[in-house]
């Protein structure tokens, strides 16, 4: 599993501090825990962990670093980053602080506007798991308190073989081996139809079948439309601190990522949408 490995997650896992004291973050699933310093919080926003302070200005951007390498590492971090609003060059040479880490600076703007100057981090642990810690600010606000943030959290990382937590194993019990159906309709005139089936086989395949279905009644007169989709690939369930995922990766590329829930009655939910949990045949 590539993290997109850990931070692809579907809805926002919040990380709240009861209080301005450190928290503890333990991500069994991906062998990796670190320690959030005081007064940061944040949540999982597509690929990556955002934090931000109670009083330092900026912001605080956790994401995977799936490099086997620290030279890999430093010529990665050279090329800059242009993506999500972020256009930054590096400011000087990357430099390598041992064979699992490298650090060095970026300056550029951020919303393709604010100028801004940023601290990273790069850590591996030389196995193809690793994280990149980039905490950045405006340049005129930049201060050693970015740094020793930064600083902080790199050193309480600490990478280790991963296990399936109590959430995911409950879940894997729960929906590896079914097929999971949702059928939603809607009658009369102009009426609607939805079915979706993922089977989730044992072997870490699935199979999707997708159809909808609806009555077209306006001032030009009555029609129907429908669409079918049918395909396959790998799942991954998972579970950041209480909440758990499924992650199907089709075979064209594609991603669907669902917020796995029960609720007081048992029943069984993708997002908001109820499905029925029944044995799959022949799937493996």
């Amino acid at each position: 599993m590539n993290i997109k490995y850990l931070f692809l997650v579907v809805l926002f896992a919040t990380f709240q501090p009861k209080s301005n004291a450190q928290q503890q973050v333990s991500l069994e699933d991906f062998g990796l825990s670190f320690t959030l310093p005081a007064g940061w919080t944040g949540d999982i926003q597509g690929e990556y962990i955002v934090l931000g302070h109670t009083s330092i200005p900026g912001m605080m951007i956790l994401s995977d670093n799936p490099n086997r390498t620290i030279e890999a590492v430093v010529s990665t971090a050279q090329q800059g980053i242009q993506e999500d609003g972020f256009n930054l060059t590096a400011d000087g040479a990357f430099k390598t602080v041992s064979s699992k880490r490298a650090e060095g600076f970026y300056k550029g703007t951020y919303d393709y506007s604010t100028a801004v100057k940023a601290y990273a981090i790069g850590l591996i642990d030389g196995y193809g798991k690793g994280m990149s810690i980039v905490i950045l600010t405006e340049t005129s606000a930049f201060s050693n308190d970015h740094i020793n943030a930064a600083n902080q959290l790199a050193k309480s990382v600490r990478f280790f073989k991963p296990k399936a937590s109590p959430v995911t194993l409950q879940w894997q019990n729960r929906i590896v081996g079914k097929k999971l159906t949702h059928r939603y309709t809607s009658g009369g005139v102009g009426g609607s139809s939805d079915t979706r089936i993922i089977t989730l086989c044992t072997n870490g395949t699935f199979t999707y079948y997708g159809n909808t279905s609806a009555n077209l009644d306006g001032p030009s007169g009555f029609g129907y439309a429908n669409s079918n989709e049918d395909s396959r690939g790998n799942y991954t369930i998972f579970s950041v601190q209480n909440n758990a995922y499924l992650t199907l990766n089709f075979e064209n590329g594609n991603e669907s990522e669902y917020t796995l829930t029960r609720n007081e009655s048992g029943h069984t939910f993708l997002e908001n949408s109820r499905y029925t949990v029944m044995d799959a045949e022949g799937c493996d």
